[in-house]
């Protein structure tokens, strides 16, 4: 015979885990720091941001700017753990929340943050700056933009680690890499993928130095019916 589990446990259960777990997230608190490049100088005009490995941000994730003297002031971070990261795209530092950038040797400090607590002296390192890869994805038969293709780097070994872009209305990109090999494969509906090929034995894999840039012309070919 089937029993029937009591219909008073049932509701305790629905009602008492969802309040635990707004309990232990609750509240919001401060961090406050400095950003240095890999010499250790300050670095102005930086965007600071949290990615927080226990609770879920509510809204618009915070933000912060840097200052001349390379120091911020991140209101709004959610209580428990919470991994302080920095970027500077337009001066060759990458968005580091992407895990394909990071490199073990400035790994982002990792904050518990209490309610309604300030805390100080976090210092975010940069590292080197990335290279750069830009150019056009063009169709190799009528020459018009492919605005429908997608850029992808991955690392070699473990494609999971990723990131995905795709051109402007013009078939034009620009994309920040990072300091170490990676896969650098063009995929579009309708067309063969391409990747790129500077020697047979590195067939899809490309490495650009920091600080170097890379211009690279696309053509695709439609598929074959």
């Amino acid at each position: 015979m089937t029993r029937l589990r009591p219909l008073g446990v049932f509701w305790f259960c629905l009602l008492f885990v969802p309040a635990f777990a707004r309990d232990k997230c609750a509240g919001q608190g401060q961090i406050t720091g400095q950003v240095v490049n890999e010499e250790g100088m300050p670095v102005s005009d930086a965007a600071v941001s949290i990615l927080s490995e226990e609770c879920v941000v509510v809204g618009i994730a915070p933000v912060a700017k840097t200052d001349e003297r390379g120091r911020f002031s991140l209101s709004g971070v959610p209580v428990g753990l919470n991994g302080v990261y920095a970027q500077k795209t337009e001066s060759g530092y990458p968005d580091m929340t992407a895990a394909i950038y990071g490199d073990g040797a400035f790994p982002a400090p990792k904050v518990v943050i209490s309610a309604g607590a300030t805390t100080s002296n976090v210092v975010i390192h940069l590292g080197k700056k990335a290279g750069v890869v830009r150019g056009e994805i063009i169709d190799v038969d009528t020459l018009k933009p492919v605005i429908t293709a997608r850029i992808k780097i991955s690392l070699p070994d473990n494609d999971r680690i990723m990131l995905s872009m795709g051109p402007d209305s013009a078939g034009h990109f620009s994309l920040l890499m990072p300091v170490k090999p990676v896969r650098f494969v063009v995929s579009a509906p309708g067309y063969e993928t391409w990747q790129y090929s500077e020697r047979e034995e590195t067939s899809g894999v490309i490495r650009v130095e920091s600080g170097a840039n890379v211009d690279l012309s696309i053509r695709i070919h439609k598929l074959q019916n």
